[in-house]
């Protein structure tokens, strides 16, 4: 039997699979990459999935050098993403909430990077084609895992299948990851129960051709839009690649039979209009989770994506989340095979990612039942008279009022913390307000530890956050203090360690201290306006020791 040895195997080629592997190789860490489907393009073509990439997940992009080839992917720089609410594309229009297309957009204070439209059957190529500048790692299809062994100390043995052939291989690796999606078999054969809410709707995807869309309609171009009749929000027409392709979905009901009684076709007319020429590429029926794995780890393998956490797709934060969980695994991996990591850091991968899923997952569930919730102005809103426009109007002000908050979402998208994580040394500062609903404004960014650095422009035309990720990186702001005990401490752990000296005030007034220590997933570790007493304690601590 053929036999591969490899450090990390890695299930599933999605984009958090891909992910993990760019963030694996750029640490040269030897990676191995696994999916069952030969032509994964023909499957995401169908069906892209995720669509909106994150400014955070942006700034992962700019780390892996991909995220130019985001920004030019191929959505229209000058498309007006704008939120309208109607009741069909040929009847009144209730609310428009508008947006800059990126053309005009500015960056924000908070990133050096902008959210961006960027479909999955670009967005999954694109992550594929940067992992050939890493030798380390590698992508097999179709190559399926049929069972694996932890053998604790000795690490893990997985037992593959080259779908092509039918050949039998040997995978010898140290740790494994799935990332095989909601289905996960891997959790499965782990084990792992998922907890939470469950099941919050079924629902259908259809994915259109609609030839020049935007001439057929009077309602301007949009990311998306909400169609409404007495029920409240009960369909929506969501952009994918800013010209012909659009995805038309049902909200969905508590009941499978209700949506098998769906006349999509009917549906899709409807809200279209009787003359406006379409073509069905897919239709798609699926379930709208909030569900958690209640382990993300168990002995050498780990969860990540949606094989860990099922996430409504209200605030488009189900893959976005998935690839924070690449950057709080990828640097721990590395301490751990590297030989600098203490006993205690990959159980911390756990301990940092999942309160961040679990709130991910509850605020869009949130988001969700909002969208999904009547008032009673909603009951006259189709009436072509009077009644009708004063029942619009009232919905308007309750949209404008109540359900903005699931577009604009910046803070929910960068200001997630690890307050209580074991390897962040509390400062004794004030703690800020978790961000409870989907938007927090105004945002306002620290470095208070366990958040991630904030970003801020150097002299030298850097983004501070482009100092990170190669080890730790302790800021010296004024550039004094003999800072060689922290150097020499992580040295004799064998720790990854640089000094940055940086006399910018206004730098340091955002950073609130003297001494900052940043890890490798750009996450504040310690902070002080004093040197420890103990420098390799404070090491010690960051590493998980």
């Amino acid at each position: 039997m053929k036999t591969i040895n490899v450090p990390v195997l890695v299930i599933g080629a999605g984009p958090i699979g891909l992910a993990m592997g760019l963030d694996l190789g750029w640490r040269n860490i030897g990676c191995l990459i696994l999916d069952r489907e030969a032509e994964p393009d023909a499957a995401i073509n169908a069906h892209p999935r995720a669509a909106a990439v994150t400014p955070r997940t942006m700034e992962f992009c700019r780390r892996w050098g991909v995220s130019q080839d985001v920004h030019n992917s191929g959505f229209p720089f000058d498309f007006t993403p704008n939120i309208v609410y109607c009741l069909d594309m040929q009847g009144p229009t209730v609310t428009v909430q508008e947006f800059d297309p990126i053309a005009t957009r500015q960056l924000t204070p908070f990133s050096p990077e902008l959210r961006h439209r960027c479909p999955q059957m670009w967005f999954d190529p694109i992550l594929e084609r940067g992992l050939a500048k890493y030798p380390s790692v590698s992508l097999r299809r179709p190559w399926v895992m049929d069972d694996f062994e932890d053998r604790g100390e000795a690490g893990l043995v997985a037992q593959v299948t080259d779908l092509t052939n039918g050949e039998k291989i040997e995978v010898h690796c140290q740790y494994m990851i799935g990332a095989d999606g909601g289905n996960s078999g891997v959790r499965e054969r782990l084990g792992i129960r998922t907890e939470g809410d469950g099941l919050l709707s079924y629902s259908i995807n259809a994915i259109l051709n609609i030839p020049n869309f935007l001439s057929t309609h009077n309602k301007g171009a949009a990311e998306r839009y909400m169609f409404l009749d007495h029920r409240g929000v009960w369909s929506e027409l969501t952009v994918i690649d800013g010209r012909d392709r659009w995805r038309l979905g049902y909200a969905g009901s508590p009941s499978e039979s209700d949506r098998a009684s769906v006349d999509m076709s009917a549906m899709i007319r409807r809200v279209l209009g009787p003359d406006v020429p379409y073509e069905i590429v897919a239709l798609t029926p699926w379930k709208r989770r909030e569900q958690m794995a209640a382990q993300f780890r168990k002995g050498r393998v780990f969860l990540a994506g949606d094989a860990a956490h099922a996430i409504p797709p209200n605030l488009g934060m189900g893959m976005n989340t998935g690839l924070g969980d690449v950057m709080g695994l990828g640097w721990k991996l590395e301490a751990v095979l590297n030989g600098w990591a203490g006993p205690g850091l990959l159980d911390t991968y756990e301990t940092e990612r999942k309160p961040v899923a679990v709130h991910n997952g509850a605020t869009s569930t949130r988001t969700y039942r909002r969208w999904m919730t009547a008032i009673p102005d909603y009951s006259d809103i189709g009436a072509p008279d009077e009644k009708g426009e004063q029942a619009r109007a009232r919905a308007a002000a309750h949209i404008n009022a109540t359900l903005s908050d699931g577009w604009d979402t910046l803070g929910f998208q960068i200001g997630y913390r690890y307050d209580d994580s074991p390897i962040c040394i509390d400062d004794g500062s004030p703690v800020p307000p978790v961000n409870t609903s989907a938007r927090l404004r105004p945002f306002t960014p620290t470095a208070r530890p366990g958040a991630t650095a904030p970003h801020a422009w150097l002299k030298d035309g850097r983004s501070i956050l482009d100092l990170f990720g190669r080890g730790f990186v302790l800021l010296n702001f004024g550039g004094e203090g003999d800072v060689s005990a922290f150097s020499a401490a992580a040295h004799q752990r064998g720790v990854p360690f640089s000094v940055v000296d940086i006399d910018q005030p206004e730098i340091a007034a955002l950073y609130e201290n003297r001494y900052v220590l940043v890890r490798p997933d750009n996450h504040v570790a310690w902070r002080s306006d004093t040197l420890p007493q103990d420098a390799l304690a404070v090491i010690d601590r960051v590493r998980g020791a």
